[in-house]
């Protein structure tokens, strides 16, 4: 047993809660580097006994155990002494044994992580929950990740905040110190006066200004230091890192990474949400009101619906076919509109000489004229971002006050948005939870309850078809949105748009719809409704083609029209299950045959009882026995899909995967349904 392994069980068994996991290692081609793990958060966590050799062990942290990962060793190894000179010591871990510090948490928090950033470059990383690190073996083939197993200390969680943030600090001001290090008067001016604006005690600045000059190797300045510091201390006049007439040559980027590391030195991460006092149902203060649908299943005031489907399917026609039917109050392919009003689309991905075309179209579809209220449109010109992301988090930007102010001034009851990836800027990653989350839930819900509206967003869907092979589709569609699944859980209303796929339109549209017009169709699907039941078959829509009379001659254009195929198709399914019905009374002795009369419940294979129906079958004798096996067991699936009654007993098609049976037929008697404590 090596001396790693060793001390790997020493660290389990001394702290259990601690959670390690054991991983193989996978070169990441990017980086070169065994740092990469793909679902990490499905590793069983590891036992002492279960400790070996030639794997990698990662930690994951979490509210009662932080990590802290110090990137700034990279760049300057040796001024770790001095930069972590006023962390308690503890547990290290990474290159060399120092790329980390691991505490015990005494008050966690609900907190993730919070990254402190200089340019592109990270200096520091607090980590708790959802995140993991490399604990213990290789980094690279040549580098080890090791651990230095000191007792793993115990801290509050304000105190390391503020450590990690001291830290950050003092290798933000050795980095951006002229080269000489010859000036520091003019500095610190700026240094100690935004310290002091920013309610930073006296005691602190000097602890922070002490390490400054210790890094830069100037400690012959402190005196000085500490004198101007009690100066602007006592007079309360403090400069700042903009100020002109002591101006710092930083940008102004770097001037606010430094700000923004100073506001958040003493702040607490979590603030504590005042206590809330509960109603009681039955005595709630407001009157019960029915659901504000302002289009029958498909918006509601103050919500957001998600509207997913491929390129090309029709998102923005169904897009513009939902804000003419909401100020023209038409309805929207059978659904009823119950409140009219102005509508405002955000279409990132076409000009308004299209958007007009669309509108014109989709209004003669609709067959009406729009009078009173108004449909607003921001085109692709206008590079509309409302919200920008960081590592660290995000911050509404100007445009997102100007449109609340807009929708608010308009009186804008609809808006749309397509697609939503391109209303915002930054670090924005669409497969993040906590940043799709955060921009749905602090962001675009907001906008709809704020102003008593309804929002429709567009999305693509990512590589997974939204309707199996036979028009089932709910299931498949609720998670057909590419990118994280926090977004299909912001949305109150999902609704999925699909197109018709040739092995679908062979094996259930061929007789209602024609080859060449099978691109045609478009099937809008129930995917998710948080407010009534979801149907597993679509609703069929079409594209049609109107004539666009433009300054300069005529265009088609394509627009979304209601037909009649979802309910052709329903009348001849209930045609043809009748007919399977009547084909299952013919047969019925013959498959009462292969069930045993002594008992009440019984299941038998759907395959058992068609081979015997085919070895029955006249057609035997010229007709393959397998494809006489297969028509029964289709007219079986089909004919006792719903349940039926033939004298005393009841028979259904039943499915089970997990059974070697997978598909049988129950029959049950009525005396033991009428027995059943069920």
């Amino acid at each position: 047993m090596t001396i790693i392994t060793s001390e790997l069980k020493t660290i389990i068994k001394n702290y259990p809660e601690l959670d390690i996991a054991a991983v193989k290692r996978q070169i990441d081609p990017e980086k070169k580097n065994y740092k990469k793990v793909f679902y990490w958060k499905d590793i069983p966590k590891i036992k002492a006994e279960e400790v070996k050799e030639d794997v990698n062990y990662i930690l994951r942290s979490s509210e009662k155990y932080a990590d802290i990962d110090l990137d700034f060793l990279k760049e300057y190894p040796d001024k770790a002494n001095i930069i972590l000179s006023d962390f308690p010591s503890t547990l290290t871990f990474g290159r060399n044994g120092m790329g980390h510090l691991l505490y015990e948490i005494i008050d966690p928090q609900d907190f993730t992580r919070k990254s402190i950033q200089l340019g592109s470059k990270t200096i520091i990383e607090f980590r708790c929950k959802d995140h993991y690190s490399l604990f213990s073996g290789l980094i690279t083939d040549q580098d080890k990740a090791l651990i230095n197993n000191n007792p793993i200390r115990k801290i509050k969680f304000n105190d390391i905040w503020q450590l990690t943030h001291e830290a950050a600090l003092a290798v933000c001001l050795f980095k951006l110190s002229t080269g000489s290090h010859e000036v520091v008067n003019a500095f610190n001016v700026n240094i100690i006066g935004q310290l002091g604006r920013s309610n930073i005690s006296e005691e602190q600045t000097r602890r922070i200004l002490a390490k400054y000059l210790n890094l830069i190797g100037r400690e012959d300045r402190e005196f000085e230091t500490f004198r101007d510091i009690k100066s602007f201390y006592k007079s309360q006049k403090f400069s700042h890192l903009f100020s002109k007439n002591h101006p710092l040559p930083w940008s102004n980027e770097e001037k606010n990474t430094v700000k923004d590391i100073i506001l958040n030195l003493n702040e607490p991460a979590i603030v504590e949400k005042e206590f809330f006092e509960p109603q009681i149902w039955g005595q709630f203060k407001e009157p019960l009101k029915i659901r504000e649908f302002v289009i029958q299943d498909y918006l509601k005031k103050g919500n957001m619906t998600l509207v997913v489907g491929p390129a090309g399917v029709a998102k923005t026609t169904f897009l513009c076919s939902t804000a003419m039917s909401y100020v023209g109050g038409f309805d929207l392919f059978g659904k009823k509109v119950y409140e009219t009003g102005n509508a405002l689309l955000l279409v990132a991905e076409e000009d308004y000489n299209e958007m007009d075309l669309r509108l014109q179209a989709t209004e003669q579809v609709l067959g009406g004229k729009v009078d009173k209220s108004k449909i607003h449109v921001i085109g692709y010109d206008h590079n509309f971002k409302m919200v920008h992301f960081t590592k660290d988090g995000s911050k509404k930007l100007k445009l997102y006050d100007h449109l609340d102010g807009y929708i608010k001034k308009y009186n804008i009851g609809f808006l749309g948005m397509d697609p939503l990836i391109s209303y915002q800027s930054g670090t924005f990653d669409e497969n993040s939870n906590p940043q799709m989350d955060d921009f749905c839930k602090n962001y675009l819900i907001p906008l709809a309850q704020k102003n008593n509206a309804s929002i429709m967003i567009n999305h693509h869907t990512n590589k997974i078809s939204q309707m199996n092979d036979s028009g089932s589709s709910s299931d498949l569609a609720m998670h057909a949105g590419r990118g994280a699944s926090s977004l299909v859980a912001a949305a109150r209303i999902v609704i999925g748009l699909s197109g018709m796929s040739k092995p679908l339109w062979e094996k259930e549209y061929k007789t209602e719809v024609l080859e060449n017009e099978r691109k045609l169709y478009v099937a809008i699907i129930d995917a998710k409704n948080n407010y009534s039941a979801t149907s597993e078959v679509p609703k069929w829509i079409k594209k049609t083609v109107r004539k666009i009379e433009c300054s300069n001659g005529i265009e088609d254009v394509a627009a979304l029209m209601d037909c009649n195929l979802t309910e052709l198709k329903d009348s001849r399914s209930a045609l043809h299950t009748q007919y399977q019905k009547q084909r299952i009374e013919k047969i019925i002795q013959d498959i009462q045959s292969c069930f045993d009369d002594s008992k009440q419940t019984e299941d038998v294979s759907v395959h058992s009882i068609a081979a015997k129906l085919a070895s029955k079958d006249t057609r035997i004798s010229h007709e393959k026995e397998s494809t006489l096996i297969q028509e029964y067991s289709r007219l079986l699936k089909g004919g006792l899909f719903t349940e039926i009654k033939f004298g005393k007993w009841n028979y259904i098609y039943r499915y089970n995967g997990h059974e070697k049976k997978k598909h049988f037929i129950n029959r049950t008697s009525q005396e033991w349904y009428d027995n059943s404590p069920f």
